[in-house]
């Protein structure tokens, strides 16, 4: 949990036979706790059933306007990006909470939007078209 009272504080507890508390100091600590859910849910995966909002029918469109079918999978550190490939969904990018600057509504595509990111390794937003159906 977030230290309310020094922001660059996190107190975790770990519980077993014997609870263990540790209070840590960090420079970051959205991403201390983005990567701790990472982790979490990696760690869970396989062992029950996803409880997590899946948008299954959607489209990522490419620069030169080129349409690729994916699924967005909303978890608690950010979206993955999912295609399909042998019959199972795949992940191929995960896009942190803590990169996303700014979501967007597109004018001339009534369901896109696009993930405006601050990592430098990529482009600076990707448009995803999401339908419901």
């Amino acid at each position: 949990l977030p230290s309310p009272k020094e922001e660059s504080s996190v107190l975790i507890e770990i519980l077993g036979e014997e609870s263990i508390k540790l209070k840590l100091k960090c420079w970051n600590r959205s991403l201390f706790l983005s990567t701790l859910l990472r982790y979490k849910y990696y760690h869970e995966l396989g062992k029950e059933e996803t409880k997590y909002p899946l948008f299954g029918n959607c489209t990522r469109v490419t620069r030169s306007r080129t349409a690729q079918p994916c699924s967005l999978l909303a978890l608690p550190f950010g979206l993955c990006e999912l295609v399909l490939r042998d019959g199972k969904r795949v992940v191929v990018r995960e896009y942190w909470y803590t990169n996303i600057t700014s979501v967007s509504f597109t004018v001339d595509e009534p369901s896109g939007i696009v993930l405006h990111l601050s990592e430098k390794s990529s482009s600076p937003g990707r448009l995803f078209c999401i339908t419901s159906a």
